[in-house]
């Protein structure tokens, strides 16, 4: 899977789906109106603005901005799990994969910071969050497919499906960035660099890499 989160086709569909997916269904929110529905409305909207900021700061090479940006994607995929709660009692398949989806969650932020923590790479944490993201997959898809087998709304429907591919696309990016991040203190790591000597003369960042094809 790490050829596939580093690959630069893959971090921009992932991007593409995640905006679209969820605006999709962030708009039918505002259109439908209900007041319990706006304020989910432009909690997505607001993701999908840190998801592209996410992407656009990794292209400038904004560690700053990237930092920030990936701290409120976490954050609002711990509290949209949090958000299922409720629903926990209504069927069989809510009260199984609401815990499964929370624990997901919580694990992708608290191994994010367990990456960060220290300026070595760690391969062994980001495939971790590879998995994690595969799982919060696998969990919209189920939800969805329920959703789907008990509505007649078409419209509906299909923004649902929109928005199964774009949340764990949101996901997909935050773990793209860390897989190209880790895959760079490896390059770097290779070449000698230590947090004591810093980097080894005459050493070639990846994004002068590319700025010079």
């Amino acid at each position: 899977m790490k050829k596939l989160f580093t690959s630069d086709k893959f971090f921009l569909v992932a991007m593409l789906l995640a905006v679209v997916g969820q605006s999709l269904l962030a708009i039918h929110f505002l259109i439908d109106g209900k007041q319990y529905l706006l304020s989910s409305a432009f909690s997505i909207l607001a993701a999908v603005g840190c998801c592209i900021t996410l992407f656009v700061s990794y292209q400038k090479h904004a560690k700053n901005v990237m930092k920030g940006a990936i701290g409120a994607l976490l954050m609002a995929i711990l509290l949209d799990s949090f958000s299922y709660i409720s629903s926990m009692g209504n069927s069989v398949i809510n009260s199984i994969s609401t815990p499964i989806y929370i624990f997901l969650a919580l694990a992708l932020l608290v191994n994010h910071f367990l990456i960060n923590e220290k300026h070595t790479a760690s391969p062994r944490n980001v495939a971790i969050n590879r998995i994690l993201v595969c799982g919060i997959a696998i969990i919209q898809f189920i939800w969805t497919a329920t959703f789907l087998a008990n509505s007649s709304e078409v419209l509906y429907s299909i923004f649902q499906i929109g928005y199964m591919i774009g949340f764990p696309s949101m996901c997909a990016v935050i773990v793209c960035v860390e897989s190209r991040l880790d895959a760079y203190r490896l390059d770097r790591e290779a070449a000698g660099w230590t947090e004591e000597k810093g980097y080894p003369e005459n050493y070639v960042h990846e994004y002068e890499k590319k700025d010079d094809r």
